[in-house]
């Protein structure tokens, strides 16, 4: 089996520095409710310049807010430094979506669509306690809509569509500076 493309890789996290002598890697999880670290046997994908390097997690752990993973062929500090600021990737397929789950980068793009009328497309999710929240801009500006009922109707990510009702109870506003 041939290694996933980059479309095919989820970014899951950074490595932040190393941890120790003996070559591990802190790495800061994007989300750390995630459960992509969860495998022993987890491949994960790391970026380095001008190349990628895929990686097997050998052990587990957790320190500060960050996963702490020993990766085969890196045995000393120096080769861990050596990954620091680097991004953490791992494929799509090793993680098992169940029935309406989605990827938060799959969502990323999808066209917010009421009946036949296009409102813009998904730029940002995130979480808010309630509901993920889906920040979605178009020509005049940005909406926050609540992914739940009543609002939200259906997500079909292989189509790039997410179908909702009542946006217009969500106002407009100007697009926020990054």
């Amino acid at each position: 089996m041939s290694d996933p493309g980059l479309d095919e890789l989820l970014e899951v996290g950074l490595v932040v520095k190393p941890h120790g002598v003996l070559g591990q890697l802190a790495v800061r999880p994007h989300n750390p409710h995630s459960l992509a670290f969860e495998e022993e046997a987890l491949e994960i994908y790391i970026d380095m310049p001008g190349r990628e390097t895929k990686a097997r997690v050998k052990r587990l752990g957790q320190s500060r807010g960050n996963l702490l993973i020993s990766v085969e062929g890196i045995r000393t500090r120096d080769q861990a430094e050596a990954m620091r600021g680097q991004r953490v990737f791992i494929a799509k397929t090793a993680l098992e979506l169940d029935e309406g789950e989605y990827l938060y980068a799959d969502l990323e793009g999808c066209g917010i669509w009421q009946g036949d009328q296009n409102y813009g497309k998904v730029v940002q999710i995130f979480e808010s306690g309630a509901s993920d929240i889906l920040v979605v801009r178009d020509a005049n500006g940005e909406r926050m809509i609540p992914m739940v009922e009543p609002w939200l109707k259906s997500v079909d990510v292989s189509s790039k569509r997410i179908e909702i009702e009542g946006i217009e109870q969500f106002e407009v506003v100007e697009p926020r500076k990054k």
